[in-house]
């Protein structure tokens, strides 16, 4: 049987792969989602200006690490 824990960060980690931040706002922090959306919104634009076409994409998955690394360490301070 899975926890409800494990089961909300399942939850969490899919949310923030697919939209910045729902992850986010599905735990409790709307404002914070809201914020780290538009934040990673204007990370990329900004970076796909500056550098070429592969490296924006690192810089994507770099962000994303760290939204799901923030919302599990959120997530366990909760508990």
């Amino acid at each position: 049987m899975v926890s409800r824990t494990t089961r909300r960060k399942v939850i969490a980690i899919i949310l923030t792969i697919v939209i910045w931040g729902v992850g986010h706002a599905y735990i409790g922090r709307i404002k914070r989602g809201i914020c780290l959306f538009f934040l990673g919104l204007a990370i990329m634009l900004g970076v796909s200006f500056i550098m070429t076409f592969p490296l924006p994409i690192f810089v994507g998955l770099a962000y994303l690490g760290w939204l799901i690394y923030d919302v599990l360490q959120i997530i366990k301070l909760q508990n």
